[in-house]
C-alpha cells in the first residue's frame, strides 16, 4: 500500500497531461474587453489546459513546455480557430477577438496564409480578429526580428489589427512600439498600479501624437480604484479596460451569453426609445 505522500504525488503526476501538444487537452477561455462606458467591445482569447480531473492549468505552467518542444504555433492556431467559432455564436458583428501570437508563430512558414485560410473557413472578416504580440515574442536576433516585423506589417496591410502586449515592463518596449507601429497598445498593470513605475514609459505613451492615435487597453483592472486611477493618469479618450471588475475569463457559452444579453438589451432599449437624428 502506498503511503499518503506517495499516493498524493502519484495523483498529482497522473492528473496533469504531459507537456506535449495535444489539442484535446487545451481549450479557449474568453475575457471581455470593455470601453470607457463599460460596454463589451471585444474579448481576449486565453489558452487553458485541462486536468484529467476536470480542473484547469494556467499558461505559466504549460507554455514553457510547449516552448521547449517548439509547439507554440500549434496552440496559437487552435486558439485562432476557437476564436472564430466563438465569434460565430454572437448576435452582434461588432465584437472583436484578440489572439496571442508567439514569436515562433509569427516567424513560422506560411503563417499569413494559414491565418487567412482559417478566417475564410469560418467566414470571419479580418476586422474582427486582432493579433496580439506577446511580450516574449519579439526576438533579439536581427534576422529573425526583421522577419517578424515584415510579417506583422504584411498582416496590417491586409487589414488585421496588431496589438502590442505588456507595454511598460521591459527596457526594449519603446523600441518595440517604434518598430512594430501597432494599432493598439496593452498596458501592463505595473506601469499604472506598481509601486515604482518607470516614468519614461508613461511619458512616451502620453506623447500627444501617440496618445491620440493609439487605443490603450488597461489590463488587470479588478477594482474601481484602479479604473479611476487609470482614467486620471492617461485620460478617458480611446481607453479600454480588461479585468475582474468587469468579467472573469470564461468558456464560450458563458461569455457569448453575456455579450448577447448586452446586445439584446441595448437593441430592446433602442427599439423602445429610438434615437431621432
Amino acid at each position: 500500500m502506498l503511503q499518503r505522500t506517495s499516493l498524493d504525488a502519484f495523483k498529482n503526476k497522473t492528473d496533469v497531461p504531459d507537456d506535449r501538444y495535444n489539442p484535446i487537452f487545451y481549450k479557449a477561455h474568453f475575457q471581455p474587453i470593455v470601453n470607457n462606458d463599460g460596454l463589451i467591445v471585444g474579448v481576449e482569447v486565453l489558452a487553458r489546459k485541462k486536468r484529467e480531473n476536470g480542473g484547469i492549468i494556467n499558461p505559466d505552467q504549460f507554455i514553457p513546455g510547449l516552448i521547449r518542444k517548439k509547439q507554440t504555433p500549434d496552440l496559437d492556431k487552435q486558439m485562432l480557430r476557437e476564436a472564430c467559432e466563438f465569434l460565430n455564436t454572437l448576435s452582434t458583428p461588432s465584437i472583436t477577438a484578440s489572439v496571442n501570437l508567439s514569436m515562433r508563430t509569427i516567424c513560422s512558414k506560411d503563417i499569413i496564409e494559414e491565418i487567412e485560410k482559417c478566417l475564410r473557413t469560418y467566414g470571419i472578416p479580418r476586422s474582427r480578429i486582432k493579433l496580439e504580440v506577446v511580450e516574449d515574442a519579439f526576438p533579439e536576433a536581427q534576422e529573425t526580428r526583421v522577419r517578424a516585423i515584415n510579417t506583422l506589417k504584411t498582416l496590417q496591410q491586409k487589414g488585421y489589427k496588431i496589438v502590442v502586449d505588456d507595454y511598460g515592463v521591459k527596457a526594449s518596449d519603446i523600441q518595440r512600439i517604434e518598430e512594430i507601429t501597432p494599432d493598439e497598445i496593452k498596458i501592463d498593470p505595473s506601469l499604472l498600479f506598481g509601486h515604482k513605475p518607470d516614468q519614461r514609459y508613461l511619458e512616451y505613451l502620453l506623447r500627444t501624437d501617440l496618445r491620440q492615435q493609439k487605443p490603450l487597453i488597461i489590463e488587470q483592472v479588478d477594482t474601481l480604484d484602479k479604473r479611476d486611477k487609470a482614467r486620471q493618469m492617461i485620460g478617458t479618450e480611446n481607453i479600454f479596460f480588461q479585468g475582474y471588475l468587469y468579467a472573469t475569463p470564461g468558456g464560450k457559452n458563458k461569455i457569448s451569453k453575456l455579450i448577447n444579453d448586452q446586445y439584446d438589451n441595448r437593441k430592446s432599449n433602442l427599439d423602445e426609445h429610438p434615437v431621432i437624428a
